[in-house]
């Protein structure tokens, strides 16, 4: 997760019926503009060698003042089984295939080849860690950052922002440190969903020297492998984890050889339509010149025979000071949704938001359920969807299998001006079912024709969506609200201005869970 303000500085589709809040589609719509959605499944552009889903943290302890960080202390205390049962239920609901995990070399090691496996932390890496184990989630294990003097630079040891800021002292202590974790999440503990791990969280912030240089970590990702392989761990590594996705140009890693996958993170990315006025937040790029540089990477990556992963995604565009509520605003929740169904014509492998599980209180609200109550600051009995995004990208994740297959799919029509208003991709899981997701970012109802090439035998689609209509709502009950059935292939529906619609071959109901894997 890319930092505050304030770390950077100290560090360098459905209208709901009134009172019921079911989604529901409009009985007396008027027309709007046209658009022909053209799906080919003859012609895929890859099968993705992972899924949907966000960050889980596992980090308790507080960062040191005057750090405001991100991503520590959102799940309720693990002896709680109510909550974490809740928070699974959510989890389950929302089909998460692809879980990034987070933790610190602190947590597991706190002196040097001192491990401690019993903490209060590491119980809740394994409450994250079981849930992903029964519902076949892949994991990536993320090492946020180390947080440990006694592998910190020396003249930074006494300091506990320079600790947590500071890359290795020693580079072979911080990868056996990592072995034994791995080796013991995966041996002793018997977790086989840990496909992947990640050695630092986004290099520089958390990768320093005193020079006031960045770290290289090719010597720890070096490191790191050969301890793996000493141990036999079929882990594979990925980097750079960076923020944000750059323009191809793989030259500038010196590090390819030692990473089985490539991931970025990207928080900068706008709407097409405010390109005229665009925000100035970060370093802000307009979302086709985004999926272009998705497309390349994913070709690079792919060509070299690694995936290609977005491990992490939101918007900066509508605040992240403390406490702000901009990352789960309406218009971000709507922009991660138009990211990920645009990315998923890019040959990207797996999605990740930032995040599952987050106070609110030490930096933007970036949860997806609220376990947190700031005011009082307790854990709340209740654990209850955060607002716009948890079904924004929570109905993406609910309907998108893991190692699911994306089809060609173009778009005629649905413009606003110079701009493109309609968004689609078209997704076909192992096991065949079909899931068409079309976004609408425009201030029109977008009348669409939908045409399905080659897609065998004849088939049921159910309509799911959200729409601005359900802004602010957290107790929506998404239930199929249209059953259609193509002819030749072919069908009609209308798209809701600033919507997520759903079209797909899985008949689930509220109370259904989620499709994580087939």
């Amino acid at each position: 997760m890319l930092p505050t303000k304030r770390i950077r500085l100290l560090l360098f589709c459905l209208f709901l019926s009134p009172g019921n809040g079911i989604a529901q589609l409009p009985s007396n719509a008027e027309p709007g503009h046209s658009a022909r959605i053209k799906i080919d499944f003859t012609n895929p552009v890859h099968t993705m060698q992972g899924g949907v889903g966000a960050s889980w943290h596992a980090i308790e302890k507080p960062a040191p003042l005057p750090l405001y960080v991100n991503g520590r202390g959102g799940n309720p205390p693990f002896e709680d089984t109510d909550a974490w049962d809740q928070l699974y239920n959510h989890a389950t609901w929302l089909g998460m295939d692809w879980m990034r995990v987070e933790f610190t070399q602190l947590m597991y090691e706190p002196e040097k080849k001192k491990f401690d496996w019993e903490n209060r932390e590491m119980q809740n890496l394994y409450k994250i860690l079981d849930w992903c184990q029964q519902n076949r989630a892949d994991v990536m294990l993320q090492q946020m950052r180390s947080d440990v003097a006694w592998n910190t630079f020396p003249e930074w040891q006494n300091d506990p922002v320079k600790v947590a800021a500071s890359g290795p002292y020693s580079v072979e202590d911080f990868a056996h440190g990592l072995g034994e974790l791995v080796d013991y999440l995966i041996k002793k503990k018997g977790y086989t969903c840990i496909k992947w791990l990640c050695i630092t969280n986004e290099p520089p912030y958390w990768w320093k020297q005193p020079s006031g240089d960045t770290l290289s970590i090719t010597p720890s990702l070096r490191a790191v492998k050969e301890e793996l392989g000493r141990r036999n761990l079929k882990v594979g590594l990925l980097g750079p984890d960076s923020v944000p996705v750059p323009a191809l140009d793989p030259k500038r890693y010196d590090f390819e050889d030692l990473i089985d996958a490539w991931d970025f993170h990207e928080y900068f990315a706008y709407f097409d339509w405010q390109e005229a006025n665009p925000p100035t937040r970060g370093r802000p790029i307009p979302m086709h010149r985004f999926q272009q540089r998705l497309t390349d990477w994913a070709k690079y990556a792919h060509e070299h025979g690694k995936p290609f992963f977005l491990a992490e995604l939101g918007s900066h565009h509508y605040g992240t000071d403390i406490a702000n509520p901009g990352p789960a605003v309406f218009e971000a929740a709507l922009h991660n949704a138009e990211l990920v169904v645009r990315g998923f014509n890019t040959g990207t492998d797996a999605f990740s938001r930032w995040s599952y599980t987050n106070r609110g209180e030490t930096g933007a609200q970036w949860q997806l359920v609220d376990t947190y109550d700031v005011k009082t600051k307790t854990f709340r009995k209740q654990i209850t969807p955060h607002e716009n995004c948890y079904y924004f990208y929570g109905l993406i994740s609910r309907f998108t299998a893991k190692n699911s297959t994306s089809a060609t799919t173009t778009v005629e029509g649905g413009k606003t001006g110079e701009y493109q208003r309609l968004f689609a991709a078209a997704l076909t899981s192992p096991k065949g079912q079909t899931t068409i997701l079309v976004v609408n970012d425009g201030e029109t109802e977008i009348d669409a024709a939908i045409e399905m090439k080659s897609q065998s035998g004849s088939m049921t689609l159910y309509r799911y969506g959200v729409s601005r209509t359900e802004e602010g709502r957290t107790d929506l009950v998404i239930n199929p609200q249209e059953t259609i059935n193509p002819e030749s292939g072919r069908f009609k529906s209308r798209i809701l201005p600033k919507s997520l619609t759903i079209f797909s071959t899985y008949h689930l109901k509220h109370s259904d869970p989620g499709i994580t894997v087939e």
